[in-house]
């Protein structure tokens, strides 16, 4: 069944930003991982989200096309909720541990992809040839 590839370094680890060294010096906005700034790690999320393989068939097609629409709900409600934390002075990093935490709980998986089915295709006509 399809799994989601790794979008990149951002996507790899938390974001996780240096702490405030005075009250007239807020914390730089990247992350003390990976250097990267938010907007990357929050970038790279959301692809992770809308970013799933097609499907193979008409019926796998109404699988991802469920999936599909549950993770543009979370990423509209992540984008949504950075302008709340923002105006409630929260880190966006709640947001995007939001957002990953409900991309982990609902995978991209429980179909046949077209990458698959092609491969299967191959490997039969291989397998075919070899045999012949």
């Amino acid at each position: 069944m399809a799994t989601q590839p790794e979008q990149g370094a951002a996507a790899s680890h938390p974001f996780i930003r240096p702490g405030q060294v005075a009250p007239d010096h807020p914390a730089p906005d990247a992350c003390m991982q990976c250097g990267e700034p938010f907007a990357e790690h929050a970038l790279a999320a959301v692809l992770e989200a809308l970013d799933i393989p097609h499907a193979a068939t008409m019926g796998d097609e109404e699988v991802r096309d469920a999936i599909l629409m549950m993770r543009v709900m979370h990423a509209v409600v992540f984008l949504q909720g950075l302008a709340r934390d923002r105006a409630a002075d929260l880190p966006p990093e709640y947001s995007l541990n939001w957002l990953r935490d409900k991309l982990a709980e609902h995978p991209a998986v429980g179909y046949r992809t077209w990458d698959e089915a092609v491969a299967e295709r191959q490997a039969r006509e291989t397998g075919q040839e070899a045999g012949q």
